[in-house]
């Protein structure tokens, strides 16, 4: 029998300061946790990855995120432990949940999101991978480095033997039975017999709290709020306890400490102000609760179809769950804390500046990944940046200083990477030049398209290409003061189509929670299965405080040089002329058919397309859309507030004539149009009807220049005459604007 070197836990507690919670504790078992190199690897990882080049002390990490989780986590299991004795929490399943809350975010790659998403997608990975994979790969990891291991050797040939669902299988039982030992000793480290909670006066730690593979189970499920084998559902506990399994991520509602602490530490950290709000932790309690989504829930589907095995009887109905509930009083506290869920995503986690250097970032990545060879364990065996993930002695070597490496290197083949790397240091940044806030599409069938399911990112760009090339054309035959010389390439767009909603995209989250009144708060401290029943609540309750709309829709096109932003915005307007033109034609040709092709019947009217200008925007004079360091750093959110149904150009151009294109919602039934020139003075416009138009404006006090690829026309076509009119505006009077078309003994496997 091999021999190692062991230790025991600490005996002692130990304190952290922290600016969200004050103070955070850490448990001998946690200290022990923490002292490994996948903990210490969050410190290397941004908890907002890229947004510091917005928000400049936003430069926190997902180190102290993943503590103040664990504190939270602990906080509100120990309040439901001694609010409702009677579900008989253990000291180690609060230290589970903690657990679990430590190490929930162990799987993020270099800026968080970015590798996850982004970057992933970019390089056409179809590996079906998530972070929560790469957290429970990075478990494993952790207790590699304190010399254990969970034992599932006969748990995963249950598996593959398919027989995990009959509890009478020796295999099963012998699996049931291997789970709830003690983890394997594998190397020098922490003694596997006595790694777990020690009792309250911290010296010993008795046999039912240590550690077994089935509490590594639980906290690995707890992560990916799925069960270990979907079979059989949830192994780590019982059904009657399945309320923990919420705590960190709340597969019912959304409402979880792993969001109360991001939103609170990235709100300080980027506006300067934020707080937990502490009585949605103090306040709430177990109750039974009708499944929000027993569709997607796969333990209502199973208990339904009669595969709950042994757990099955735990209840009554197969879409009532144990869950987190709270009293109907914090309705209009749990809506807040979504509306401030979409405040946050849509001001900071998907600001216009940060998106363009995340896209910056995925390129040096795509471009470095072939080159860039990061060890594994096994000599002359090496993973890449976009595979490193699957190795978890590789991906503890992966953090954010992935770039430094990159930008140090004396490999030729990182050249271009290093040269795009060059440009990130210097600020010089991709540019989005149209952004669209898509909440009100019915209004205009070619924004609306953009949305069609069948309507993909690349063929919007193979559009933007294709008109770019026809205004390049059309350029070679007229005098052109600005002319543009080459047509765009697919490389140079990026297309980004994006969601923002308050937790449950297009519903309502609060719906998702469940609330009893205050007659029934007296009745809690029972057996589960004594548990009053919590419902949906009324909206009417909290009706004044339902956003209008749930989820918005944004479209984006970013170019990767913002010397070609003038092109690829007068080019989007074509392709939106075109598609305005198409859906016109159909509605003329579904009206026709309607009215059996009577000529007498008055056609719709022909879309009157703004006659296309030479676009030309600075970067450092735009509203709210600038890329400049002192204004993006500052308060650059504010512009997210007014860019509903806006198309902006972003381009650098000559110091005189430059012309600024934006549109700001003024009221629910009217826009409001400013133009502006250096002066200050501010010109308005109000015009009832439909949005989604580009308002040309001066700048300089002078006169606009159009281009003089398209003469300025207006036409207007009525039941029998059609009138076409060509004017030229005075030097010193004000462009014509024209709106859009509206258009048993054993112990079994089972907990």
């Amino acid at each position: 029998m091999e021999t190692f070197n062991l230790r025991e836990l600490p005996t002692t507690n130990t304190r952290t300061n922290d600016d969200i919670h004050t103070t955070i504790t850490l448990d001998p078992l946690i200290q022990t946790f923490l002292s490994t190199r996948p903990l210490q690897r969050l410190r290397a990882l941004k908890q907002l990855g890229l947004a510091e080049y917005v928000y400049i002390n936003a430069k926190h990490d997902r180190f102290e995120h993943s503590l103040g989780v664990a504190h939270l986590a602990e906080r509100l299991a120990r309040k439901i432990k001694d609010k409702q004795k009677s579900l008989k929490i253990t000291e180690k399943d609060i230290m589970c949940v903690k657990l679990a809350g430590l190490c929930h975010d162990l799987g993020h790659g270099p800026f968080s999101h970015v590798y996850d998403g982004t970057f992933r997608s970019q390089i056409n990975n179809n590996v079906d991978w998530t972070h929560e994979d790469g957290s429970v790969m990075m478990i494993d990891a952790v207790l590699n480095d304190l010399g254990l291991q969970p034992r599932m050797e006969k748990f995963n040939a249950a598996v593959n033997e398919k027989v995990l669902t009959s509890k009478s299988h020796p295999l099963t039982v012998a699996a049931g039975e291997e789970i709830d030992l003690p983890l394997r000793q594998i190397s020098d480290g922490y003694n596997a017999a006595t790694f777990g909670v020690l009792d309250r006066k911290g010296l010993t730690v008795s046999p039912k709290n240590v550690l077994t593979t089935r509490d590594i189970i639980f906290i690995k499920e707890m992560i990916t709020c799925e069960p270990f084998a979907r079979e059989v559902g949830f192994m780590g506990r019982h059904l009657d306890k399945e309320f923990l399994y919420d705590i960190v991520s709340n597969r019912h509602s959304g409402l979880d400490v792993d969001k109360m602490d991001y939103f609170a530490r990235d709100s300080v950290r980027a506006k300067g102000s934020g707080q937990i709000d502490n009585i949605i932790l103090e306040e709430a309690f177990v109750a039974k609760g009708r499944c929000s989504q027993p569709d997607k829930c796969f333990q209502c589907s199973r208990l339904v179809q009669g595969q709950g095995g042994g757990n099955s009887n735990a209840r009554t109905k197969p879409n009532l769950h144990y869950m987190i509930c709270w009293p109907e009083k914090l309705a209009v506290k749990a809506m807040e804390f979504f509306k401030f869920r979409f405040s946050m995503h849509s001001q900071v986690y998907t600001h216009k500046t940060v998106k363009a250097v995340e896209f910056m970032v995925c390129d040096i990545l795509t471009l470095a990944d072939p080159h860039i060879k990061i060890p594994t364990k096994e000599p002359n065996v090496f993973k890449r940046i976009s595979t490193a993930m699957e190795n978890p002695d590789s991906y503890v070597l992966l953090k954010d200083s992935i770039l430094d490496v990159i930008e140090i290197s004396v490999d030729p083949k990182l050249f271009p990477a290093q040269q795009l790397l060059k440009r990130l240091r210097s600020r010089d940044l991709y540019k989005c030049c149209v952004m669209h806030s898509d909440n009100d599409m019915n209004e205009d069938s070619a924004l609306k398209s953009l949305w069609d399911k069948n309507t993909t990112s690349s063929f919007i760009i193979s559009l933007v290409v294709q008109a770019s090339k026809r205004i390049i054309s059309e350029q070679s035959t007229i005098d052109n003061p600005n002319p543009h010389t080459v047509a765009l390439s697919p490389d140079e767009i990026i297309v980004e189509r994006s969601k923002i909603h308050h937790g449950q995209k297009d519903m309502n989250p609060v719906n998702m929670m469940r609330f009893l009144p205050k007659d029934t708060l007296t009745k809690l401290d029972v057996a589960a299965n004594l548990l009053p029943t919590a419902t949906k609540l009324s909206e009417s309750v909290y009706m004044a405080h339902i956003p209008r709309l749930f989820q918005e829709k944004l479209f984006r096109l970013f170019v990767k040089d913002h010397e070609r932003g003038t092109l690829a915005l007068v080019s989007f307007e074509e392709v939106l002329k075109d598609l305005q033109k198409k859906h016109f034609e159909a509605e003329q040709l579904q009206s026709v058919n309607v009215n059996g092709g009577s000529s007498r019947q008055s056609s719709p009217a022909a879309p009157q397309i703004r006659p296309r200008n030479n676009y030309l925007g600075s970067s450092n004079n735009l509203n709210g859309m600038d890329g400049d360091d002192d204004d993006d750093d500052d308060d650059d959110s504010n512009s997210q507030n007014s860019r509903k149904n806006s198309i902006v150009c972003l381009s650098p151009a000559p110091k005189k004539n430059l012309c600024s294109l934006s549109q700001q919602s003024a009221s629910e039934d009217e826009s409001d149009y400013s133009s502006s020139n250096n002066n200050g003075n501010h010109k308005k416009n109000k015009t009832k009807g439909k949005r989604n138009m580009l308002s040309t404006i001066k700048a300089n006090g002078g006169p606009v220049k159009r281009s003089k690829i398209e003469s300025p026309t207006t036409t207007t076509t009525t039941t029998t005459t059609t009138t076409t009119t060509s004017t030229t505006p005075p030097p010193n009077s004000k462009a014509p604007t024209t709106p859009p078309p509206t258009s048993n003994s054993n112990k079994s496997l089972f907990p």
